[in-house]
């Protein structure tokens, strides 16, 4: 993923589960016979292991530790400040570009800067000196707040959505692990004829 992008709004979160659905699908046909059939008379330890690989885990933003910092711009005629706030991400930085739906409306368009496992995002403050007014400060509190609402309720929207493929993973995991079960055993079989004494 691109360090700059905008959160929650590069790509539907749906799109990025049939990637790896895919990817699953294309792993478990490629497994051994052999591998698949020391699970032979234990199924569902084969299933346990191949979930840990690919279930999806959820995504936390925290604002409890939140850094804050005040950031000087040259404008066109004077200096602009913004106010930068960077947040700890815990999870699959991968989904912080996902959207949880698919929806032609956005309440915010929120370009962020990932540093490791930090978010960082800024509100303009439209000022242009260092000694903020309290006029000032209430409007960047009332833009951080929109911002706010919309990340919680993002991630929370997107957090159902990962429990709901995790669910489907594990539904799709056990068919494409049993398909290969039966593979590996009729190929055994086959082999088993041609094993001459």
């Amino acid at each position: 993923m691109k360090n700059s992008f905008l959160l929650f709004g590069e790509m539907p979160f749906d799109a990025f589960a049939d990637q790896h659905f895919n990817k699953i699908a294309g792993e478990i046909g490629r497994m051994s016979d052999t591998e698949v059939l020391l699970y032979k008379e234990n199924f569902p330890d084969l299933v346990s292991l191949t979930l840990k690989c690919y279930v999806l885990p959820e995504l936390h933003i925290s604002f409890d530790d939140k850094l804050v910092d005040l950031v000087a711009k040259p404008g066109y005629r004077e200096t602009r400040y913004f106010a930068e706030y960077s947040l700890v991400v815990k999870g699959d930085t991968r989904f912080l570009g996902l959207s949880p739906y698919n929806s032609g409306y956005r309440p915010v368009d929120l370009p962020v800067l990932l540093r490791g496992n930090f978010i960082s995002f800024e509100i303009d403050t439209r000022y242009h000196l260092e000694e903020l007014t309290p006029e000032v400060t209430a409007r960047v509190k009332d833009e951080y707040d929109r911002i706010k609402r919309f990340i919680t309720t993002t991630e929370r929207n997107l957090n159902s959505t990962i429990e709901f493929y995790n669910s489907e993973i594990k539904h799709f995991i056990v068919k494409h692990l049993a398909t290969k079960m039966r593979q590996a055993e009729r190929s055994l079989a086959i082999r088993k004829t041609l094993d001459f004494k």
